[in-house]
């Protein structure tokens, strides 16, 4: 569908793509005016608020807060008839509530610590303080007008919807969250409610809370009397669920408790929810001082590097919470060495083992295919040893038993011719035949020794290799193995339904 031609004055405006649509209207990206977007509202109410947009812009409030989208030009179409405002373009940055949920933190800000969570709630109080300081009341406090971006900047957005005075004509904040929403304008109309800081202050400390608190709402507990408690009647009852006053409520298991904070961050949040703090809630200006001394009093868990907490805290709450919830709230996207209660993390599986380290604690492991001790051969001319001097003695007297041999061997021809037995001159042959053709080498005798141990060895070998654990160590490096394939398969399988929840998370969170 092709957008009508804008103007700033002059000027006309080069519409890019659509970046967001909504009940009142669309915001469309400037291509000639890089960082700004417009505004353009639906015929419908367009002209109700050509006189709210035209006041923001003639204060000047963009000047003033430079992280809120307020209206910075009223643009017009080529009659010059109010159409909608230019604001600042907020880019790169996420709904809060992606930031606050373990699970949506770990995909959009899989890099988050504790620190950078209680820097971001920093950046919201600032921002608070920055918008009130112009004159103007937020009213509409909501996880959709708050975005923070990897670098824990925060910004609002709406800023149009924000309570503005022009002299003495007070243009109003019409709508609000009832989550937001202070006790004592709980189920009234707020149409013709003139919204004070004092209200902001309670929404504020909401949010803070949820942030700090790994998204726990403060209102939300288990209630100890009869019957159910809407979270919008705990809001008006100031039934505060982690108070230490007495509020009927008690906090859900494995939750932050306030003691987990500095006192002075304690100390507000009670003050912020308490029926004896009406109309004077902690301010904006207030909760960045106490903000900024619990980022200094961090101290990092030394189980996990991830896990910041007060330095007063008498334990970890993260690790604690984290034991009770069996998941993490934090990940490391390093994958350096971090402590996670019976196993690590994986981007995209979730909670599981560290399967490159097991691999490669197991495929590290020399396993030998079997057995084998090299018999050298018989090579060369060694050092004569004992046995073989007495050999080359030996070796002297050949000559001497050749002709010994010889002459064994006359006599027993003769003894045969001379009518001795046949058997008798057979054995003195076969003696003077020995003393004849014996061999005169000891190598025989060497390398019979040498057969003989080579022998024993190999024997010995054999024995150590039917008796090794080399087959067992083999088939349970394979049964690991086969198990690790069955948990990766498993992970995945668990990536599957998880990015099936993540597709109607939303929806079913709206619900």
């Amino acid at each position: 569908m092709k957008t009508a031609k804008l103007f700033v004055g002059r000027h006309e405006l080069h519409i890019d793509k659509r970046i967001g649509k909504g009940g009142e209207g669309e915001v469309f990206a400037i291509r000639n005016m890089p960082g700004f977007a417009v505004k353009t509202y639906l015929p419908g109410i367009v002209a109700e608020r050509e006189k709210k947009i035209r006041a923001m812009v003639s204060a000047r409030l963009a000047d003033n807060a430079s992280m809120v989208a307020f209206p910075h030009q009223v643009a017009v179409d080529g009659r010059g008839i109010f159409a909608g405002f230019v604001m600042r373009l907020v880019e790169k940055h996420k709904e809060i509530h992606e930031l606050q949920t373990p699970s949506s933190r770990q995909k959009y800000f899989p890099k988050a610590d504790y620190a950078f969570i209680v820097r971001v709630a920093l950046n919201i109080a600032r921002v608070f303080a920055q918008v009130h300081a112009t004159g103007c009341v937020i009213g509409d406090i909501n996880q959709r007008g708050i975005l923070v971006s990897p670098t824990a900047t925060v910004a609002l957005i709406d800023a149009d919807s924000f309570q503005v005075s022009d002299g003495a004509q007070r243009y109003l904040c019409v709508v609000g969250v009832p989550e937001y929403t202070p006790p004592e304008l709980q189920g009234k109309s707020l149409k013709a409610i003139v919204r004070t800081i004092d209200h902001d202050a309670f929404g504020l400390a909401v949010c803070l809370f949820q942030l700090l608190c790994m998204d726990r709402h403060p209102f939300s507990g288990r209630f100890t009397g009869h019957g159910d408690m809407p979270l919008e009647k705990a809001i008006a009852d100031y039934r505060f669920a982690y108070s230490s006053r007495n509020t009927g409520m008690v906090p859900p298991p494995g939750t932050v408790r306030l003691h987990d904070f500095t006192p002075k961050i304690a100390q507000l949040f009670e003050s912020a929810f308490s029926p004896n703090h009406m109309g004077k809630r902690p301010s904006a200006p207030t909760w960045v001082e106490a903000l900024g001394e619990l980022e200094s009093a961090l101290r990092v868990c030394s189980r996990n590097k991830l896990h910041r907490y007060a330095r007063n805290a008498m334990e970890c709450p993260w690790c604690r919470m984290e034991n009770e919830y069996g998941r993490p709230l934090f990940l490391d996207t390093d994958l350096t060495n971090v402590h996670v209660p019976n196993g690590r993390l994986d981007p995209a599986a979730g909670f599981v083992l560290d399967i490159p380290a097991l691999l490669s604690a197991i495929n590290g492991v020399s396993i030998p295919s079997s057995i084998s001790v090299t018999i050298p051969p018989v090579a060369g001319a060694p050092l004569p040893s004992q046995a073989a001097s007495e050999a080359l003695s030996q070796k002297r007297l050949g000559p001497l038993a050749k002709i010994a041999g010889v002459g064994v061997m006359f006599g027993a021809a003769y003894a045969f011719a001379s009518g001795v037995p046949g058997i008798v001159a057979l054995g003195i042959a076969a003696f003077g035949g020995w003393l004849l053709f014996r061999s005169s080498s000891p190598a025989e005798s060497l390398l019979a020794e040498h057969r003989k141990t080579a022998s024993a060895l190999s024997s010995r070998v054999e024995q150590l290799q039917r008796s090794s654990p080399i087959e067992q160590v083999l088939r349970k490096k394979a049964e690991a193995l086969d198990a690790i394939d069955e948990f990766k398969q498993l992970a995945s399988a668990f990536g599957n339904v998880r990015n099936e929840y993540e597709k109607h998370r939303r929806q079913k969170q709206l619900a």
